[in-house]
């Protein structure tokens, strides 16, 4: 299905199309560019693997870890994005299609992993039929032989990676904290990197991800990075079904006029809320005056 195709073929050739004229408006991804496309994997199968295997070695040459984002800063005028990879879940089955493809290609990546499921399949909320829903996430054990992988870090992705928008204070904290704990008590690393389950954040889940120490938070929001608040980093989907074009263009910062997109439908949304209100408040002022 792709990243972009699951609300259809007509979506997702639409997505192409807007992705196309984005690109040569940008002359190649080129104009005024500067910036890190962070990647967004999960679970790589068996028959994904020799895809998965191209896709990394498109972009081999200019890829950067997730640790060095803040270090990279803008990159000079007319480069084409750097990339960074990631991966959601933790699931095993990484190990044997995902991990010998980043080691050959000398390419850094990032796991974020869900600590209250480990060792095995999802508990979390998935739609039916969900590809992924038979997985099993990476046990204590694994975690420890995958970090002597020296192109390979981790970071946490809650506990139950619940959707952390829907949390009380109380419920959120643990998520957040309690993961971060664990993680450093099972590695005896500092864990500053958290990727937030669903996509599903506001202003309150950001800030409580930074009052529990986090220094990066990864969103599922498909902008550049660097961007107005460095410590939250959009990502856009990726798996290895995606057409070669789809992820060629992603690479070259096509996709990103989706989040403009998303920005002004948004700011229009607010604009007429903001007159229904003055419209209903006029109302009764004036329902008051007779």
């Amino acid at each position: 299905m792709g990243p972009y195709g699951k609300r259809g073929l007509f979506v997702r050739v639409s997505y192409l199309i807007g992705a196309i004229f984005w690109y040569l408006f940008t002359l190649g991804g080129r104009f005024g560019r500067g910036e890190v496309i962070v990647l967004c994997y999960h679970g790589i199968k068996e028959y994904e693997a020799k895809a998965f295997q191209w896709q990394m070695t498109h972009i081999a040459n200019r890829t950067l870890s997730a640790s060095a984002l803040t270090k990279e800063g803008r990159l000079r005028f007319g480069r084409r994005p750097k990339v960074c990879v990631t991966f959601d879940d933790a699931f095993s089955n990484l190990f044997d299609n995902a991990f010998p493809t980043l080691r050959q290609l000398d390419i850094c990546a990032t796991v974020f992993i869900p600590t209250g499921n480990l060792g095995a399949q999802p508990a979390w909320e998935m739609p039916l039929g969900h590809p992924e829903a038979g997985e099993r996430v990476m046990t204590e054990e694994e975690i420890m032989q995958m970090l002597q992988d020296s192109h390979l870090g981790i970071g946490s992705h809650s506990r139950t990676h619940a959707r952390l928008t829907s949390l009380s204070g109380n419920q959120l904290n643990r998520e957040m904290i309690e993961s971060k704990q664990e993680l450093e008590r099972l590695t005896g690393r500092q864990i500053w990197q958290m990727a937030l389950p669903h996509g599903s954040f506001d202003d309150h889940v950001i800030l409580a991800a930074k009052e529990a120490g986090y220094r990066q938070i990864f969103t599922l929001v498909p902008m550049l990075f660097p961007n107005s608040d460095k410590e939250v980093i959009g990502r856009f989907s990726m798996s290895p079904s995606a057409w070669r074009i789809e992820y060629f263009l992603t690479c070259a910062g096509g996709y990103t006029w989706i989040f403009f997109l998303r920005k002004l439908i948004k700011s229009l949304c607010r604009l007429g809320t903001a007159k229904r209100r003055f419209q209903a408040e006029h109302m009764h002022e004036s329902q008051n005056n007779i």
